[in-house]
């Protein structure tokens, strides 16, 4: 079985590099453009999925919805799959986090996820994990010998959490790998035991990405 993990197409909060979350922002028209050629890109390769999975935030679903076009499946929407929460933090673009807080209370987050200490009410990388190996173990493994592809549309940082479980990574290299919007990340799955095939690969000309990340993540999630 082979399961492929899609962050969802850019929204304006990605492009203005806002910290986004759990907020429930939609695609803009550049993150609809990369989902339609993602789709047919998909679809000239033979991609045929027969299960999805979306998280309810309608960046994603939206996503999900493109990517499933014309295939008659309905994706099953699963709160696990949200993105980590940012708290009070979400909306503020990066360079603002300092001025409203007096410190860059995130940078900890990007720069040494390891010993990140989640405040004003932000999820915690391990709460994260948790959720996501959940979903790995109660949705997604059952499937094997029932499904040949399945789909899952969600998120950067939950892309990223699925590689820490599965490839392993420890937590110290979770921003290791960018995850690009509409990215896919491809995992077999053979008798139960996971096997990263590739990360972060993108079905759209490079050249329509927005940005390129420096060390510390761009607002992305």
């Amino acid at each position: 079985m082979i399961v492929d993990f899609v962050r969802h197409g850019e929204t304006q909060w990605n492009k203005e590099r806002r910290l986004q979350g759990d907020s429930d922002i939609p695609l803009n028209d550049k993150g609809i453009e990369l989902a339609f050629v993602t789709a047919k890109k998909l679809k000239e390769e033979g991609f045929v999925f027969d299960h999805a999975f979306t998280s309810p935030l309608v960046r994603a679903s939206k996503t999900c919805e493109i990517l499933l076009d014309g295939s008659g499946l309905k994706p099953q929407p699963d709160q696990r799959l949200k993105e980590i929460c940012f708290g009070g933090y979400e909306g503020m673009r990066f360079d603002e986090l300092k001025e409203a807080v007096g410190e860059d209370a995130l940078a900890p987050f990007f720069n040494d996820p390891a010993n990140y200490v989640a405040k004003n009410g932000a999820e915690d990388i391990p709460h994260l994990l948790t959720r996501l190996k959940s979903f790995w173990e109660e949705e997604i493994l059952p499937l094997e010998g029932k499904c040949d592809r399945v789909l899952v549309a969600c998120h950067g940082a939950v892309c990223r959490g699925f590689l820490v479980l599965l490839k392993p990574y420890p937590i110290a290299e979770f921003w290791g790998n960018h995850q690009f919007n509409c990215a896919v990340n491809e995992v077999k799955v053979i008798d139960g035991k996971p096997e990263v095939l590739w990360e972060n690969r993108i079905f759209y000309d490079p050249s329509l990405v927005t940005f390129i990340p420096k060390k510390i993540a761009d607002g992305e999630a």
